[in-house]
C-alpha cells in the first residue's frame, strides 16, 4: 500500500517533534543518540518529501538545534540554522518552532543572551505571519520580559509586557488569570522603573 504526500508530512512533522524532544529534554534515554537520530530524520524527510519542502527544512534545523545544544559547536549550529533558511527561506513559519523551543531551553538553563537571540529570531518570524493578536507573540514576549526584568531592565521588560497585554486584552476573557497575572506583574515592572 503506497502511502500519500500528507501522510509523510505527518510522520516527518511527528519525528521532526520527536528530535527537538531527545535533544532538548535532560537526560532523554535517546539523547547519546541524538545527532544520528537527527541526521537519519533529516534523511527520511529529503527521501520521502524532496529537499525542498519545509519538513526537510525543520529536520536540517534540529541539525543546528543538536549542535547548539548538546554538540556545544555554535559555528556548525549555525551553518544548519543557514542551510535550512535557504531551503525555505528565512522566515518560513516552520523555521520559527525550533528557534521557539531553544531559546526556552536556553532561558531555562539560564543563558539569557542565548535565549533573547533565538526567542527574538522566532518572534519576528511569527511577526512576519502578520496575524493580529498572535498568542505565540505574546507567549515569546513574556519570556523575553521576564529576560530583561531579572536582567534589571525593567523598562524594557515594561514595553514587552504591555505589547502581551494588548494582546491578551484582544485575545482573552476580561477575567482570565493569564491577563491579571500579566497586568500584575506589568504593574510591578513600571513601579521598578520609575
Amino acid at each position: 500500500m503506497e502511502q500519500t504526500k500528507e501522510w509523510y508530512e505527518e510522520a516527518a512533522r511527528q519525528e521532526n517533534e520527536w528530535v527537538r524532544a531527545v535533544i532538548l529534554k535532560p537526560n532523554h534515554p535517546a539523547q547519546k543518540d541524538a545527532l544520528e537520530i537527527a541526521m537519519n530524520a533529516r534523511d527520511m524527510a529529503g527521501r520521502a518529501l524532496g529537499k525542498t519542502h519545509p519538513s526537510y527544512a525543520e529536520a536540517v534545523q534540529n541539525i543546528g538545534v543538536y549542535y547548539s545544544v548538546l554538540g556545544n559547536d555554535p559555528k556548525k549550529a549555525a551553518d544548519y540554522f543557514d542551510q535550512a533558511r535557504r531551503v525555505v527561506g528565512p522566515y518560513h513559519p516552520v523555521l520559527s518552532r525550533s528557534f521557539y523551543f531553544l531559546g526556552q531551553y536556553h532561558h531555562e538553563s539560564g543563558h539569557a543572551d542565548k535565549a533573547e537571540a533565538f526567542l527574538k529570531e522566532g518572534l519576528e518570524i511569527f511577526r512576519r505571519e502578520g496575524y493580529a493578536h498572535d498568542p505565540r507573540i505574546a507567549e515569546v514576549l513574556t519570556v523575553l520580559a521576564d529576560i530583561k526584568s531579572a536582567a534589571g531592565k525593567t523598562h524594557e521588560a515594561s514595553v514587552y509586557l504591555e505589547e502581551v497585554l494588548a494582546i491578551q486584552k484582544a485575545t482573552l476573557q476580561a477575567g482570565d488569570p493569564e491577563l491579571k497575572k500579566t497586568d500584575g506583574k506589568l504593574k510591578t515592572r513600571q513601579k521598578k522603573a520609575r
